[in-house]
């Protein structure tokens, strides 16, 4: 085997990663399925499987959020990659598309069935954007760039985008 793939392996710290892939490298993976999940202690003691001086092991966090959790740019370790799932599915896009160096049929599948699969689980989705009735909060908007909530409303965590629905539209 030129290239090791191993689900939950045993390591060196006290927690069990999600997966490892390896060969003249190693890929450790923790992977998260719910917003703000990601865990300081956790990510620590998966560290200890990977040499600090080494430039072929690295630990993948894969999250749903939107933005890289406050847990990971605690740490500050140069040996931690975050990404989020629409990043994944971004990715599997572009190489499915690539015209210039087209991916294999057999591989262009399984990236279209991963893709699927991360849509069915619900890891990519657009629950980060709000759209609010906004007849007489546009124009304020328009002229003091500025949106105020009514009194007492709050928005899901997880947010990155706020729409205007206004003129039986979503304005820009």
């Amino acid at each position: 085997e030129m290239v090791t793939f191993s689900n939950q392996p045993a390591g060196r710290g006290a927690s069990t990663p999600d997966a490892r892939i390896s060969a003249h490298f190693s890929f450790w993976f923790e992977v998260k399925t719910r917003r703000d999940a990601v865990d300081r202690t956790q990510l620590a003691e998966h560290l200890k499987n990977l040499d600090d001086d080494s430039s072929h092991e690295r630990l993948f966090v894969v999250t749903p959020d939107a933005a890289e959790p406050a847990t990971v740019k605690l740490l500050r370790d140069r040996r931690i990659i975050w990404f989020n799932f629409a990043s994944l599915a971004d990715a599997i896009d572009t190489a499915i598309s690539d015209q210039v160096e087209p991916v294999a049929d057999q591989a262009r599948f399984l990236l279209r069935e991963l893709r699927s699969l991360l849509v069915e689980d619900g890891l990519i989705d657009n629950d980060e954007v709000v759209v609010v009735a906004a007849r007489a909060a546009y124009p304020e908007y328009l002229a003091h760039h500025v949106y105020v909530c009514q009194p007492g409303r709050t928005f899901r965590d997880g947010l990155t985008h706020l729409g205007f629905y206004a003129e039986r539209a979503i304005q820009p």
